[in-house]
């Protein structure tokens, strides 16, 4: 099986938290990343966060990038 990285992972009735247990389900190795200081300013679906393997910016120069790198 593949390894997936899922990003917008914070709020656990969010899209991209079901996206990654179902991958999960099925077998796959997943990395989640998310950007909790994003969800606190916005506060947008704040109720219930998951914790996440990464912790990323994507917003900033070096966040995709980085985010690869620890990923890997």
């Amino acid at each position: 099986m593949a390894t997936v990285l899922v990003t917008g992972v914070r709020r656990e009735a969010g899209i991209a938290a079901a996206v990654g247990k179902r991958l999960r389900t099925d077998g796959h190795a997943v990395v989640t990343a998310g950007w909790t200081t994003y969800d606190t300013e916005h506060r947008v679906g704040v109720d219930a966060q998951t914790a996440t393997d990464i912790q990323a910016d994507l917003s900033a120069a070096y966040g995709p990038a980085g985010l690869i790198d620890q990923a890997i």
